[in-house]
């Protein structure tokens, strides 16, 4: 009888999976859910610092941080871009939070044997992180345009990670 889904360690899978490939990473704990830190190699920015959760039942949450601090009279348009992108990629969602943070997220189950359980989680990895360098270029250009020189842009940081499902 095979394990049921709450006896497969699906985060130590990964894990073990990441580093058989060789990934840099770094992962903390917080209850019952591992937290994943992954640079992932980008065209359109310097970076994408990708944080995975894994959570005891297989439930998981990419998150990538694009952008931080977006000026308020900037918003409007970083969301109107946010949109635009929403509705030209599948699988996952950019959004601005109330501190002016522009994420995407995705999330997804993983399940099966260790083997299925650690290519879906890396595909998910690559997938997500390939769509969000892809929709920067959307973003970005709200951000810097010939206004935004005269609105203090300097201070927007990109690749921020959260303190979402722990600290960084």
């Amino acid at each position: 009888m095979g394990k049921n889904r709450k006896e497969v360690k699906y985060a130590d899978i990964v894990e073990a999976k990441l580093n058989d490939n060789d990934f840099h990473f770094m992962r903390k704990d917080k209850g019952d859910t591992a937290i994943f830190f992954l640079p992932i190699h980008a065209d359109n920015a310097p970076g994408l610092n990708v944080k995975l959760m894994i959570d005891a039942n297989g439930d998981s949450q990419f998150r990538c941080y694009i952008a931080e601090n977006v000026p308020e009279k900037k918003r409007a348009a970083v969301i109107d871009a946010c949109n635009h992108v929403n509705s030209e990629f599948r699988y996952i969602s950019l959004s601005v939070d109330d501190d002016g943070d522009v994420c995407a997220v995705y999330d997804f189950a993983i399940f099966g044997d260790e083997e299925v359980t650690a290519a879906h989680a890396i595909s998910m990895i690559f997938l997500c992180a390939d769509i969000t360098d892809r929709c920067i270029p959307y973003i970005m250009k709200r951000l810097w345009n010939e206004e935004s020189q005269d609105s203090g842009q300097s201070h927007i940081k990109m690749n921020l990670f959260q303190s979402e499902g722990g600290e960084a």
